[in-house]
């Protein structure tokens, strides 16, 4: 009795040392993101610090996975896969968001659900539109460039890890990404690390559809690499870092203006980017567009002057007439020499640049510059005197003024303090706004607007002042304001405003004042004419018996409703239609219910037998089928919601199998397992 004691103790003490070595092997291979230390975390605190950098990404023709990456200049990428974004210039791109107790949220339909979601996450910053800005198709690797990111994101810093050095054949990796049919998105696995293979990392390791991009660390918590490809089952394949590498650090940063004539006459203008730099001289011809591109100063700064001669009908006596000859052939004087002539011109028509896009693309890869994605900053156009105007595209803020009351208010642009000026806008006008800085360079959380507000009551006197703050968006679609202009140069009335501008659209603002004695409210999108109110709107009357009328309507409606419902199922009632057919060798033995609290129905199949099964279409609930199998001489049960084609048919008529979703039962003869499948399931 006491050596069977002895035994037993040894046996528990040798199982807890398995499971404690297997838990080492399996968790403790994970590091720092940033890829600087040495220290292994455990798999929770890998995964912890990884998935705030890991995205969704939605582009054209793909859904896919990827990563944010800061390289060693301090610049920062989105990475994935040229599969995922091919076809698009532009892509959507997701970031993990958490709720009010900091808790990821990974939910799909929270991202998906509903068209409100989208936007709400685009408001919370948490959807960013990201620009294509370089591909390696046969490496399978695309650099996505966002403009601002989110507070909450992290990034892995890229570093040219040699693979073999950092890790052997048979080492675990991390892996994330969004499987594509599953309820939760941003999941962390593992795998082995199992060689090259045909150029690409080979890992075993069970990845799915919705993967594409995501990165692949290894157990230092260095990126190794991006999920490329799966077979579905045990092996999936990644691109390596060594091309990741080479097509980052062949991004450039480029400073990219693109010009529009949209007179009726050839153009002829001088591009100057830099004091000292020559000035280039380019021809634009009507309805014509050109992109100008400069690598970016060092220091991120430019001083970018345009110049041109504003009469439409072009003069031999241009500044930038390089074709003056002499009498003999000979033209000895320079464009500089025959622009100093002609100053008086020049000067009234120079104008230095405020809105620079600026960008990264690979150096052999320039034509992804695209006028109306990363340009189109400026126009040509005919003023009304004949002479060319040249105007800048502006990202504008539009405030309109909807009280009795004429309003006080400033706008600010960033984390300084707000413009110094204060604005006074009377009732029924609105006027623009667009900031000295680039839209580029606005922060996520600005523009804003401080409004003052004044409650005034006759008997008292002035009852209380004070301002208020909201946070506002600038325009989708920037506006064309001449290069000079002023905004208060653009005020208009309302209505005058209406006529082109739709209601409600991003970065329309109005002062909407409400009952007397309460703080107005600023309200997006411009304000209705049916539903306009002034500050003393009236109290309704009457209320009681309104709300009688509409409980007495809301009762009947309901009521008609409920008859024509049950009417429609007691003669065309709905089914769930599924059919079953057994591909095995052997007899099938099953049950299926149609909802949770029915009985199981038992059934059977032969030997290459179908059968089409119906239930009831109650409240879109799915089929349950469950089956027992015998598998290394255990029993046991297998058990599948269906997705079925629910329809409405006359009671008693024929059902075809054309009706039907149709599944079959399978042998797969190196597991030794019966399996349920969905024939109409393309993967």
């Amino acid at each position: 009795m006491r050596n069977l004691i002895i035994h037993r103790k040894v046996m528990v003490l040798t199982l807890i040392s398995a499971f404690l070595m297997c838990g080492m092997q399996g968790v403790c291979y994970s590091q720092m993101v940033s890829g600087t230390s040495d220290e292994v975390m455990s798999a929770t605190e890998l995964r912890k610090n990884v998935l705030p950098t890991v995205v969704y990404i939605k582009s054209n023709k793909g859904r896919g996975s990827g990563v944010v990456i800061k390289t060693s200049e301090d610049n920062t990428f989105v990475l994935t896969n040229e599969h995922v974004t091919r076809g698009s210039d532009m892509v959507e791109v997701f970031f993990l968001a958490y709720d009010a107790k900091q808790n990821e949220i990974r939910d799909r339909e929270f991202y998906f659900g509903s068209q409100h979601a989208t936007t709400l996450l685009r408001r919370l910053g948490y959807t960013i539109e990201g620009r294509v800005v370089a591909e390696d198709k046969e490496a399978d690797v695309a650099v996505i460039e966002l403009y601002r990111f989110p507070k909450t994101v992290e990034s892995i810093l890229l570093k040219n890890v040699d693979v073999y050095d950092h890790l052997k054949v048979g080492d675990m990796v991390h892996f994330f990404g969004h499987p594509g049919d599953q309820e939760l998105l941003w999941q962390w696995n593992l795998g082995q690390f199992k060689g090259h293979q045909d150029r690409w990392l080979f890992l075993e390791a069970r990845s799915w559809k919705g993967n594409s991009g995501g990165p692949v660390l290894n157990k230092k918590g260095e990126l190794i690499g991006l999920i490329k490809s799966t077979d579905d089952v045990t092996k999936t394949w990644a691109v390596p870092l060594e091309p990741i590498v080479d097509l980052v650090k062949d991004l450039k940063e480029w400073d990219i203006i693109s010009i529009v004539n949209e007179t009726e006459s050839d153009v002829v203008y001088e591009v100057n980017w830099l004091e000292g730099e020559t000035w280039e001289r380019n021809t634009l011809e009507s309805g014509q567009w050109k992109i100008h591109k400069h690598p970016t100063n060092a220091n991120g700064t430019f001083q970018t002057k345009i110049r041109y001669v504003s009469t439409v009908q072009q003069t031999p006596q241009a500044p930038i007439d390089t074709d003056t000859q002499k009498p003999d052939g000979q033209n000895d004087k320079k464009p500089e020499e025959q622009n100093d002539k002609n100053d008086e011109n020049i000067t009234d028509n120079e104008h230095k640049l405020k809105y620079i896009k600026r960008g990264f693309f690979s150096s052999d890869d320039t034509a992804r510059i695209k006028p109306e994605l990363d340009g189109y900053n400026y126009r040509f156009v005919s003023s009304d005197s004949k002479d060319i105007e040249f105007q800048e595209k502006r990202q504008t803020v539009w405030i309109a003024n909807n009280t009795t009351k004429t309003q006080e208010y400033n706008i600010k642009w960033s984390d300084n303090r707000f413009d110094e000026v204060t604005y006074t806008l009377e009732p029924g006008k609105a006027r623009p706004h667009w900031s000295a800085r680039t839209f580029l360079e606005l922060s996520a959380n600005y523009p804003k607007i401080r409004y003052h507000y004044t409650i005034f009551n006759s008997t008292e006197g002035i009852k209380h002042k004070g301002v208020l703050e909201k946070l506002i968006q600038t325009t989708k679609e920037m506006q064309f304001f001449r290069i000079d202009a002023k905004p208060d140069q653009h005020i208009l009335d309302i209505e005058e405003l209406r006529k082109t501008i739709k209601d409600n659209i991003e970065g329309y603002y109005h002062l909407q004042a409400s009952q007397e004695y309460v703080v107005p409210e600023i309200r997006e999108g411009l304000p209705t004419p049916k539903n306009k109110q002034t500050e003393t709107s009236k109290k309704p009357t009457g209320r009681f018996f309104w709300f009688v009328v509409a409980g007495i309507v809301a009762f009947i409606t309901t009521f008609v409703i409920t008859l024509v419902v049950l009417r429609v199922n007691e003669y065309f009632p709905k089914r769930h239609i599924f059919l079953l057919q057994n591909s095995t060798e052997s007899t099938v033995n099953y049950h299926v219910k149609s909802t949770k609290k029915a009985n199981w129905q038992p059934s059977s199949l032969e030997p290459g037998e179908s059968k089409i099964h119906l239930c009831p279409g109650f409240f879109k609930k799915k089929p349950v089928i469950h089956y027992t199998q015998i598998v290394n001489y255990e029993k046991r049960t297998a058990k599948w919601n269906l997705e079925t084609k629910a329809r409405r048919f006359r009671r008693n008529s024929e059902i075809s199998r054309e009706d039907a979703r149709k599944y079959h039962f399978g042998y797969d003869p190196e597991t030794n397992e019966l399996t349920l499948y969905d024939s109409e399931r393309s993967d």
